[in-house]
């Protein structure tokens, strides 16, 4: 195989998994993607065949749309890892989440399949609000740690980046809920930290920053590598040898990627997501996987969602 193999992100900008399995699938059997540059929209013409890449990164908050298709991933030779972000966070912050008993028993899913160390738990983001203090937050950590001992091996944390357009968002959450998100001292992120790394111990759980420098060290936290060139080489030897580093920002540890995802084409809907601005965005946004007729986006009504097979990809419509 050639040395300028690469990992494959899929992805940091959207949920591929939840949304665009059939997109995906149909681009993994071209075996290629064209993937515009998030900031000058220039296409990057990217080979997905087996021998250009090193291994799939997968990032997602509902797998259950991919599990079907993990036979043919795998039929491919395709090394595979899972970030899986389960945060329990209350609906009026990510009202179209999948609850944290769904998620778990999907995540033990892959566990099974793969093993503990394929799947990644990202409690991420941490929102310190009025409505969930930092007291809130340490004991949900606990209650889905306690859930997910033995599945997973490893879990991230950070805290809200607070990017203008999140601020935006937060601050019109506020207007219409009353809820306050704050950015704590270093002191208290350092004290959060300290209860979550010693809940992780408690379950055997290796715990990581995701670019959050004022969490390293306290409680045992290490500064993570959400893109995990080690890892990859531990489980699959050959993967992750010679990849450089290549940081996103300040306190990332990641590994060298290309991200086959586009912003603002999530459904989701959290409300302090830095991807994508609004699900209207997200409606206009999922053209780039050939959406063929008009989406309707759910409507921000505490109504639930499901996905469901249009023409070319996985997307979210009104239940």
């Amino acid at each position: 195989m050639s040395d300028d193999r690469y990992i494959i992100s899929a992805s940091r900008r959207t949920d591929i998994p939840a949304f665009f399995v059939r997109w995906f699938l149909e681009q993994l059997r071209a075996g290629w993607v064209d993937v515009p540059n998030p900031f000058s929209g220039r296409l990057q013409h990217i080979s997905l065949q087996r021998d250009h890449v090193r291994a799939i990164v997968f990032w997602s908050r509902d797998y259950a749309p991919l599990l079907p298709h993990l036979d043919e991933i795998d039929d491919r030779g395709y090394p595979v890892l899972f970030h899986f972000t389960i945060t329990g966070l209350p609906k009026v912050l990510e009202p179209h989440g999948i609850s944290v008993a769904r998620a778990v028993y999907l995540a033990e899913r892959l566990s099974m399949r793969y093993s503990p160390e394929h799947v990644l738990w990202r409690f991420d983001p941490m929102i310190i609000s009025n409505e969930t203090p930092p007291s809130w937050i340490i004991e949900k950590f606990d209650e889905t740690a306690q859930m997910l001992k033995g599945v997973v091996r490893r879990v991230y944390v950070s805290l809200i980046d607070f990017y203008s357009k999140v601020k935006r968002n937060l601050s019109a959450l506020q207007s219409q809920t009353g809820i306050q998100v704050v950015d704590p001292p270093i002191s208290e992120k350092r004290l959060i930290g300290q209860e979550l790394g010693s809940i992780a111990t408690r379950y055997g759980l290796e715990i990581y920053s995701c670019t959050e420098p004022a969490l390293v060290g306290a409680g045992g936290i290490k500064r993570g590598s959400c893109i995990d060139a080690q890892l990859l080489e531990s489980l699959y030897p050959g993967a992750g040898y010679g990849v450089p580093e290549h940081p996103t920002r300040a306190g990332c540890g990641c590994f060298e990627s290309k991200d086959i995802g586009i912003y603002n084409t999530c459904f989701f809907g959290c409300r302090y997501c830095y991807a994508t601005s609004s699900l209207q965005q997200a409606k206009k946004g999922a053209s780039f996987y050939k959406i063929k007729r008009s989406v309707a986006t759910p409507a921000d009504n505490g109504k639930s969602i499901q996905r469901v097979e249009q023409l070319s990809p996985l997307i979210a419509t009104q239940a």
